[in-house]
């Protein structure tokens, strides 16, 4: 089964050297990289480096071949870092000069040595004459552990038409869905040889919560359902859940893909993510991937490789690194943390189909499920999609959501602070909202806390923010004289006896339920 693809730069990422390092006067020419002689390409890249290490460590897989398509003369060098313990130690593995006849593209093979462990590998050709490299994988002729990883993609949209169109295209342009158009995709996408294994193998669910998403039946395994908005986010994902689930006896999910309406991906993320799905060990098959995250502003950027919650401070494994850096993308390899968000978060069947989302309405919800998941959460290189950043996307209402779920989740997961620390917090998050004399956000700052207060039966009702408060929060004028006592209000159910461990209560009850199931 081919693992991965050699990939080159798209629309979605056309920066060069996330993919290839070129010298001399090699360059880039659509799906083929032109090599004069004297020139030379290196994949010691994010996105074509084979992380060796997760394979070995996670997978039954024992052998590993690349495969290069190449035409020209040239010297091929098969190369290993090992990063382990923080040392970058980097060995030649194999050094030969490849030679095709005449103008013919050919394909020669080179088996990764056995004895190695952990660490990446990466390959060079330096031209000797003019030469082109055309495509690459690499692959095994291990028999995968699992035959049966079918992908259910869970989708929320609400108001997002032309990019859900979009995106819906790609994976119908995929080999998931045509084996027969698998001829027309380009080379630098096509797995080695037809996949049978992929074709038929993903279902999609497109939950529209705008009711406007409107497109005639593009294909069997695409199920597009019109949904109410009331539950948000947190509803739309449940009723994806639920679509899933009535299909399950007749296509049996392996797992679900969490995933956001406005993401850009590329198909060989979902391309490696059945192929490591396909090889994990028995005892890791309870293992939750996530997809990392890069910015849409500048792309290659991985804003977050995976989460770490921290109580609502939340760190980003492998965040905020420069990808197109030869030693940010080759020691990033499998990363490990608390959760996947749900621009791409993917977990086993057996759990997602017994657990619903926490009613939030939006935001929290991916944290809140991934805590909940008894496994593991991993990361994996190439497997990724770029998302707008928290920065554009905030908004009054955002904050009330980021104040008040964060608090939640911690309620929910025994991760709570105690009362005059969490007291504290608020207050501080208050005054500079006061310093910056904005009423509003001080309203749905002392908004949010009240409904905390109020125990998961304000949850019962999907989690929204109110319409009375969402018609309070922009009456400045009335604020003024609104906040002060909301805030002694607020303040003191707080301050009531034993009021802070009753909440908590309240929380902790419904946690021990299946809770939005």
């Amino acid at each position: 089964m081919v693992l991965q693809n050699i990939i080159f730069p798209d629309a979605v990422c056309p920066i060069e050297d996330i993919y290839f390092r070129l010298s001399g006067n090699a360059k880039l020419n659509n799906d083929s990289v032109l090599l004069p002689a004297g020139s030379s390409v290196s994949t010691d890249t994010y996105m074509n480096a084979f992380d060796l290490g997760s394979w070995l460590e996670d997978t039954t897989a024992k052998t590993f071949t690349l495969t290069v398509l190449f035409q020209g003369k040239g010297r091929f060098f098969l190369k290993y870092l090992d990063g382990r313990n923080g040392q970058t130690n980097e060995m030649l593995l194999l050094e030969e000069v490849i030679e095709s006849a005449a103008e013919t593209m050919e394909k020669f093979h080179f088996e990764i040595p056995k004895n190695l462990y952990g660490g990446t590998c990466f390959w060079e050709i330096h031209a000797i004459r003019d030469s082109v490299f055309r495509a690459g994988s690499y692959s095994t002729d291990t028999i995968p552990f699992r035959s049966d990883i079918r992908l259910a993609v869970n989708i929320c949209t609400f108001h997002r038409e032309k990019q859900l169109a979009d995106n819906l295209k790609k994976f119908m342009d995929s080999v998931f869905f045509q084996n027969s158009h698998l001829q027309e995709i380009p080379a630098r996408n096509r797995p080695e040889k037809p996949s049978a294994e992929l074709n038929g193998s993903m279902h999609v669910f497109v939950i529209d919560n705008g009711n406007s998403f409107t497109s005639d039946p593009v294909h069997p395994n695409i199920h597009i359902h019109p949904n109410s908005n009331k539950g948000g986010g947190s509803g739309g994902f449940t009723r994806g859940l639920e679509e899933i689930r009535k299909l399950q006896s007749t296509c049996s999910f392996s797992h679900v893909v969490f995933m956001d309406d406005d993401v850009e991906f590329q198909m060989e993320s979902f391309y490696r993510l059945f192929a490591y799905l396909s090889y994990l060990k028995k005892e890791k098959q309870m293992t939750s991937v996530a997809g990392r995250m890069f910015r849409l502003d500048d792309r290659k950027i991985q804003y977050t490789g995976i989460e770490i919650w921290n109580k609502g401070n939340i760190r980003h494994a492998g965040g905020n690194l420069d990808m197109s850096i030869s030693q940010n993308a080759m020691l990033t390899t499998a990363l490990s943390g608390d959760y996947g968000g749900w621009w791409f978060c993917t977990y086993p069947a057996e759990f997602a189909l017994e657990n619903c989302p926490f009613p939030f309405f939006i935001h929290c919800d991916d944290v809140e499920y991934g805590l909940r998941f008894p496994g593991r959460v991993t990361a994996l290189r190439g497997v990724q999609v770029w998302h707008e950043t928290y920065e554009y996307r905030v908004t009054p209402r955002i904050i009330y959501y980021d104040i008040r779920n964060p608090m939640v989740v911690n309620a929910l997961h025994g991760l709570e602070e105690n009362a005059n620390e969490m007291i504290e917090k608020w207050q501080e998050r208050l005054e500079e909202f006061h310093r910056e004399g904005d009423q509003t956000l001080k309203y749905l700052c002392i908004l949010a806390m009240y409904h905390f207060t109020k125990g998961y039966r304000f949850f019962q009702k999907g989690g929204k923010l109110p319409g009375m408060h969402n018609w309070m929060k922009d009456r400045t004028e009335l604020l003024k004289f609104v906040n002060p006592v909301f805030h002694r209000y607020v303040s003191w159910r707080l301050k009531m006896k034993n009021s802070y461990a009753n909440i908590l209560h309240t929380y902790k009850i419904r946690k021990e339920k299946l809770y939005g199931c």
